[in-house]
C-alpha cells in the first residue's frame, strides 16, 4: 500500500505540471486516505497540504481555507500539535496570499494563545510560535504597521535561531529588513568589516583580531537602525570552547551600537547611546556553543538586530 501512495503522489505532481489541478487533487486525496489507513500520520499530513495548496492555486481559495479549518479542528480535538499548526499555517498562507491581513493577524494571535494549552502538557511549541510570529510580521507589513512588523520578525528570528533553523531564520531576518527598509531606515550600501573596525580604531577603540567579529554592517540613514552578521573569525584556544558564551561574540554584539556613529548621511548627530555601556538591554540567543548567533539590543527608542 505504501508503494500505491507513492505512485499516487507522483501522479498528482505530474498532473500539476500539466496544469490539471482537478486530477492532481483527486490523486492527493486518495493518497491521503490510504496514508491515514496505514497510520502514516506524517505522510497523510503532507498529502493533505498538497490538497489544500492545489485547491488554492486552482482559484478555489475559500474551499481550501474550509478544508484547512475543518482539519485543524480535528487535529485540535486529537491534541495533535503538528497537524493543528500545519493546517493553521496553510490557512495563514492563503490569507496572506489573498491579502486578508486582518484575518491573518487574528488567526495567528489566536493560535499563539492556543499554544499555551500544549505548553501545559509539556510540548515544545518553539517552532510553532516562530511560524506564528513570522506570519504576524507579514500581516503587519501588509497593513503598513511597520513597527509591529519589525518586532514580530525579531521574535520569529530569535526563535528560529534557538532551534538552529538557519533557512527559516533568514526568512524572518529578511522580513525584518523589508520592514526597516520600507521605513526608510536602511542604507543601500553596506559598511565593510575593514572600514567598520578602522573607524572604531580612529575613534580610539582598537580591537584586536579575536574581537573583530562583525562581518557585514548595515547602518540606518540617521543612525537609528543597524544590523550585522556575527561570526568568529579567529582561531580559539581549547578552554574557550568550554564556556557558555564566547566573549568575542558577546562583545561583537555590543559593537553594533557604535555603528550609529558611521551614519554619515545623518543631518544631525543620532540621538541615544553611542557606546555599549549605555544600552538599555540586550538579548543573545546561543548557537553553536556560543560561537555565533542572534543578538538584539534596545537603546532608547531605537532597536538594533545582530544576526548570523
Amino acid at each position: 500500500m505504501a508503494e500505491d501512495t507513492k505512485a499516487l503522489l507522483q501522479e498528482g505532481y505530474g498532473f500539476l505540471e500539466d496544469g490539471n489541478s482537478q486530477a492532481a487533487v483527486a490523486c492527493f486525496s486518495r493518497a491521503y486516505d490510504l496514508l491515514q489507513k496505514i497510520g502514516d500520520q506524517q505522510g497523510a499530513l503532507q498529502a493533505l497540504v498538497q490538497v489544500v495548496s492545489t485547491y488554492h492555486v486552482n482559484g478555489e481559495s475559500e474551499h481550501a481555507k474550509q478544508i484547512a479549518r475543518d482539519k485543524m479542528l480535528l487535529y485540535q480535538k486529537a491534541r495533535n500539535l503538528d497537524g493543528e499548526v500545519c493546517m493553521v499555517e496553510q490557512y495563514l498562507n492563503i490569507c496572506l496570499d489573498k491579502q486578508d491581513f486582518f484575518e491573518a493577524e487574528a488567526v495567528a494571535k489566536a493560535q499563539l494563545d492556543r499554544l499555551h494549552s500544549y505548553i501545559e502538557l509539556g510540548a515544545d511549541t518553539t517552532a510553532a510560535e516562530a511560524y506564528m510570529w513570522l506570519s504576524l510580521s507579514c500581516a503587519f507589513f501588509g497593513r503598513q504597521e511597520l513597527d509591529l512588523a519589525t518586532q514580530a520578525a525579531q521574535k520569529a528570528s530569535a526563535l528560529f535561531a534557538s532551534l538552529g533553523l538557519q533557512e527559516q531564520e533568514n526568512h524572518a531576518h529578511n522580513a525584518y529588513n523589508k520592514a526597516i527598509e520600507r521605513q526608510g531606515k536602511i542604507r543601500q550600501v553596506e559598511c565593510s568589516k575593514h572600514d567598520f573596525y578602522l573607524g572604531l580604531r580612529v575613534g580610539g577603540l582598537a580591537y584586536g583580531p579575536r574581537y573583530r567579529n562583525n562581518n557585514i554592517i548595515n547602518v540606518g540613514k540617521n543612525g537609528n537602525a543597524c544590523s550585522a552578521a556575527l561570526q568568529l573569525t579567529c582561531d580559539t584556544e581549547s578552554w574557550e570552547d568550554t564556556v557558555a558564551y564566547h566573549a568575542g561574540i558577546l562583545d561583537a554584539g555590543a559593537h553594533g551600537g557604535l555603528a550609529k556613529t558611521m551614519a554619515t548621511e545623518a543631518s544631525e548627530q543620532p540621538e541615544g547611546p553611542l557606546i555599549p555601556f549605555l544600552m538599555d538591554h540586550g538579548t543573545f540567543t546561543r548557537r553553536d556553543m556560543g560561537r555565533d548567533g542572534f543578538f538584539s539590543v534596545q537603546s532608547g527608542t531605537h532597536s538594533f538586530m545582530f544576526s548570523h
